[in-house]
């Protein structure tokens, strides 16, 4: 047998359309509790790794401190005979010896995959070589104060000078404002009445990449870092930000910081004292006038 469905003559279409207006509504709470629940899922997994991290925080949060007033910024950086990959069995380095004077700018080039963010992870120590022994100033990588600019801006939710507070909680608001206008920011800020407390999300709503980018070389401004780090600090911006970037890097580099980047863009080649070619092959040429070999 079979079952014949409709049509009904008491369904019209204007009723149609209502159900299928209606039916999202009605199982919005559904969807929300399955949305909520997936949330407090993860948010107990990172809580519990969170956790096991945070459990000898205070003891090495002290030896950090101690570490970073006995820091020598005079000793530059050193790789002694490192070997590292992110693959077991596939070193991206082998056997490395590098060494970057205090100071100095060092771009680093090379094609795609070829080991420059794996060199910059060695030096801000996200990476741990298999061998060999990485030097900061003296010290090992993540016991000597950093800036890292990767290539996605990392802002938090809530106002701009919050963001640029995350190193530096005690930064005044002159300290703030000056570090944002230097990056050509300047002209955001009057254009909101709450000025460097208008607020920003987490996802940068409001703002162009070049600007959240911007806002977060700020924050490396103001926390006055000796050793500065990034990873295509100029990749994908327009013009002008690319050239407030390029002026703010110059004179972080006449104060005598020490910069290391990745980059492809010639315009940022211009600042480096040595230019690094890293060819994916384990090896590191310096191809800047009187560089040598590294590997």
């Amino acid at each position: 047998g079979y079952i014949l469905f409709g049509p009904a003559d008491s369904l019209t279409l204007f009723s149609g359309l209502l159900v299928l207006m209606l039916a999202p509504e009605f199982f919005q709470p559904l969807r929300l509790l399955a949305q909520h629940y997936h949330d407090r899922a993860a948010a107990l997994g990172a809580a519990a790794e969170l956790l096991d991290r945070l459990e000898d925080l205070p003891d090495k949060a002290v030896q950090k401190h101690e570490n970073v007033r006995n820091a020598d910024p005079g000793a530059g950086i050193v790789l002694d005979q490192v070997s590292a990959g992110f693959k077991p069995g596939q070193p991206v380095f082998s056997e490395l010896f590098l060494t970057l004077e205090s100071g100095s700018v060092t771009a680093l080039t090379g094609p795609s995959g070829g080991g420059k963010s794996t060199l910059l992870h060695l030096l801000a120590g996200f990476l741990k070589p298999d061998q060999g022994e990485v030097r900061i100033f003296g010290l090992a990588p993540g016991e000597v104060r950093f800036g890292w600019l990767g290539q996605q801006p990392f802002l938090v939710h809530g106002t701009w000078a919050d963001n640029l507070r995350l190193t530096t909680p005690d930064a005044s608001d002159v300290a703030i404002e000056t570090a944002l206008r230097q990056l050509g920011l300047g002209g955001l800020i009057d254009e909101r009445p709450e000025g460097i407390n208008s607020p920003v999300s987490e996802s940068g709503a409001g703002l162009s990449g070049g600007q959240g980018r911007r806002l977060s070389l700020a924050r490396i401004l103001v926390a006055n870092y000796d050793l500065i780090l990034m990873d295509e600090p100029t990749a994908g911006l327009d013009p002008d930000s690319e050239v407030y970037v390029i002026e703010a890097l110059h004179k972080l580099a006449v104060q005598g910081k020490t910069l290391v980047f990745s980059t492809h863009q010639p315009a940022l080649l211009t600042l480096a004292d040595h230019i690094l070619s890293v060819s994916g092959r384990g090896q590191v040429l310096d191809t800047s006038r009187g560089g040598g070999h590294y590997e």
